[in-house]
C-alpha cells in the first residue's frame, strides 16, 4: 500500500483556510497596530519624563536652596565625581546684586583695561624698588612686612581680616584723587587714607578696588597665610549685564581644590552722586565658594612671591595657580597695545614658569555657613 500523501487537503479545509485567512490577517494588522501604539505611548511618556525631568533640573538650579544644596553633594560624592560635574556652580543673583549696588563697581572710571593698568604700574616713578624674585612692579604694593600691616593682621583668623576690610570705605579714584587711577601701598591705605583732603569721611579708611585687594592680600600674608594660597586678580567683571575693571581677592581651598573669590569692596561705599555714604555689612566671607563670581576677564595674577601676565602667558607661578584657568577669559591681542621694558622683559625671560608646590601648610577653610 503506497504511503499516504499528508500534503494534500480536503475541499473542505481549503474552504475553511480561504474563509480564515481575512480574519487572521486582521488579527494580525491589530496586534500590530496595538505594538506600534505601545511603543508610541512608551516613547511619549519616556518623552515627558524626560522633559519633565530637564523643567525639573531647571527649577532646581533657580532655586534658591540650590547653592547650599549643590555644596552638600559635592561634599558628600566629591568634587570630581559626575554628580558634581552636572551640578555647575550657580550665577549671583541679581537680588544680592542690587542690595549691594555691586554695579557701582563697574559703572564709576577705574581700571580702565589690561594695556592701560600695565602702563600705569610699571612706568609709575613713585613704584618702590622690586623686592628679590620680583618680576613685576605689581608685587611691590603687596607688602606683608610693613609695619601697620603686620600690627592689624596678628592674631587674626582670615575670616576676621576680611571683616576688617569690609569696613574700609570703596570711593572711586575719580573723586577721592582727581585722577581716574591713584593706587595706594598698604600703609598709606591704612595710616593716610583717614586724613586725605577729599575724603568724603574723615576718619574712615577710603579707597579704589584695587588698593582694598592688595592691601588685604598683605594682611593675610603677613598673617602666615602662604603665597601658594592667596592672589590679587585684576581683570574685568560683569554685574547686571555691566562690564568693566575691577580688583579682587582669591584664595584657594587645598581640601577641596578650587579657588574662591572675596569681594572686600561689598562693604560701605560713597555715592558720590549723592553725596551719601551707603552703610552695608558686606557678602560673607564663604559667599563665592557657592555662588560664581562674575568675572569675564583675567589680566593679571600677583602677589610678593608670585606674577603672572595673562594676556602674554608669562611669569612665575606654582601649579595650582592654574585651577579653573579659563582661556576664554585671557584678554584679546587687540587689548595689547603696551609693551613692557627690556628691564622687565629680562626678569620674564620664561615664558610658563610653573613651579610645584613647596611643602607648605596650607590654611584650611570649613564649609560655608547655610
Amino acid at each position: 500500500m503506497p504511503p499516504r500523501n499528508r500534503s494534500k487537503r480536503s475541499p473542505a479545509h481549503a474552504t475553511k483556510r480561504s474563509r480564515d485567512e481575512p480574519k487572521i490577517a486582521s488579527q494580525q494588522m491589530r496586534h500590530k497596530a496595538g505594538s506600534r501604539s505601545v511603543r508610541l505611548m512608551l516613547a511619549g511618556l519616556a518623552a515627558i519624563l524626560v522633559m519633565g525631568g530637564f523643567i525639573a533640573y531647571r527649577l532646581l538650579l533657580a532655586s534658591p536652596v540650590y547653592a547650599h544644596l549643590r555644596w552638600n553633594v559635592r561634599e558628600w560624592v566629591g568634587p570630581d565625581s559626575l554628580a558634581s560635574a552636572l551640578l555647575p556652580m550657580p550665577a549671583m543673583p541679581e537680588a544680592d546684586i542690587r542690595k549691594y549696588r555691586l554695579n557701582r563697581l563697574t559703572e564709576y572710571e577705574g581700571l580702565a583695561g589690561y594695556s592701560e593698568t600695565a602702563r600705569y604700574i610699571e612706568e609709575a616713578e613713585f613704584v618702590k624698588e622690586l623686592g628679590p624674585g620680583q618680576i613685576s612692579r605689581y608685587q611691590s604694593y603687596v607688602t606683608p612686612d610693613a609695619a601697620p600691616v603686620i600690627e592689624l593682621a596678628l592674631g587674626k583668623t582670615p575670616e576676621q581680616l576680611y571683616a576688617e576690610a569690609l569696613r574700609w570705605v570703596w570711593v572711586e579714584d575719580a573723586y577721592l584723587h582727581g585722577a581716574p587711577e591713584v593706587w595706594l601701598y598698604p600703609a598709606n591705605l591704612l595710616l593716610d587714607s583717614p586724613n586725605l583732603p577729599r575724603n568724603p569721611r574723615p576718619g574712615l579708611i577710603v579707597s579704589d578696588c584695587e588698593s582694598q585687594a592688595y592691601t588685604l592680600v598683605s594682611l593675610l600674608r603677613a598673617n602666615g597665610m602662604p603665597a601658594e594660597q592667596v592672589r590679587v586678580v585684576l581683570g574685568m567683571v560683569s554685574f547686571s549685564g555691566v562690564s568693566g575693571g575691577h580688583a579682587w581677592v582669591e584664595l584657594y581651598d587645598f581640601d577641596r581644590k578650587e579657588w574662591f573669590a572675596l569681594e572686600a569692596t561689598s562693604g560701605s561705599y560713597y555715592n558720590s552722586a549723592t553725596g551719601q555714604l551707603a552703610e552695608s555689612e558686606g557678602l560673607p566671607f564663604d559667599y563665592y565658594r557657592k555662588y560664581k563670581y562674575p568675572s569675564v576677564q583675567v589680566w593679571n595674577y600677583f602677589n610678593d612671591v608670585y606674577f603672572w601676565d595673562n594676556k602674554n602667558r608669562e611669569g612665575t607661578i606654582p601649579e595650582n595657580w592654574l585651577v579653573g584657568d579659563d582661556p576664554a577669559k585671557q584678554p584679546p591681542a587687540a587689548s595689547n597695545t603696551y609693551e613692557v621694558s627690556p628691564e622687565f622683559r629680562r626678569l620674564r625671560n620664561k615664558k610658563e614658569r610653573i613651579e610645584p608646590v613647596r611643602n607648605i601648610t596650607p590654611v584650611r577653610f570649613p564649609p560655608p555657613r547655610s
